[in-house]
């Protein structure tokens, strides 16, 4: 396909208007992975570079993604996650017709520090349950997170975790059946090499991050969260 080098539009937005177009107009489908760069530079006669400028731009409209190792994709639509005081990952995925998983990553016993000890109201240097789990809809990792337990009183929730994929059943199994958000702190960030990486996206794409505590019927605190959700995947909104 040629194009005009004299039109007065530099030639890698030329080709970012064509490949727009072509998934505006469904020709490229949702989730469909584009070509190569290589392919594009032939197929446009430009250089790799001109390609490159061309797809960060698309990256930047929000028409495509970019999987570390698997190529360029045109973008499917989001996710909205609202927040509430029952925000759970699972029911929201679902009332979207969607199909949600969660993974453990890793896991372990620590002693509270004191960022940890006041969000769940425990002494400092207590004994705390750390749980690494990955979060995704219909097969795409969305989040990753770090949750922290009083150990005193969610002693198997691990493996309880491990049987189910979800927190919210596994709580239920250590007794804990009805719990609420009380505070959520949502700031934006660039992903440390490790979240990338599982999150499988380039590490110039922000990720929005959330702090969060659930208590229980009574009010006390029973999770301590750090979420990394995939500025791709997911649009949080807030209740009022």
């Amino acid at each position: 396909m040629e194009f005009g080098r004299n039109t007065g539009s530099p030639l890698w937005r030329q080709i970012r208007d064509d490949i727009a177009g072509q998934i505006r107009s469904g020709q490229v489908a949702p989730g469909e992975r584009l070509p190569t760069e290589f392919s594009f530079a032939e197929q446009y006669s430009v250089n790799r570079h001109t390609v490159r400028q061309a797809i960060a731009d698309l990256v930047e409209m929000n028409l495509v993604r970019v999987e570390q190792g698997r190529g360029t994709f045109a973008r499917e639509p989001m996710l909205d996650y609202p927040l509430s005081d029952s925000t759970r990952f699972s029911d929201i995925a679902l009332a979207k017709n969607c199909c949600p998983a969660g993974i453990l990553l890793d896991h372990g016993d620590e002693q509270a520090d004191r960022r940890i000890a006041d969000a769940l109201t425990v002494p400092l240097g207590a004994p705390v349950i750390r749980v690494e789990l990955a979060g995704e809809v219909d097969g795409h990792r969305v989040f990753v997170s770090t949750a922290y337990f009083p150990q005193d009183r969610c002693q198997g929730i691990v493996s309880h975790f491990q049987q189910s994929g979800s927190v919210t059943k596994a709580l239920a199994a250590v007794g804990i059946v009805e719990y609420k958000r009380k505070t959520t702190r949502v700031q934006a960030r660039l992903p440390t090499p490790t979240d990338a990486r599982v999150l499988k996206q380039e590490r110039y794409r922000p990720v929005l991050v959330t702090e969060s505590i659930n208590v229980d019927a009574e009010g006390s605190p029973v999770e301590f969260g750090i979420t990394r959700f995939a500025s791709d995947w997911i649009a949080i909104t807030v209740e009022t």
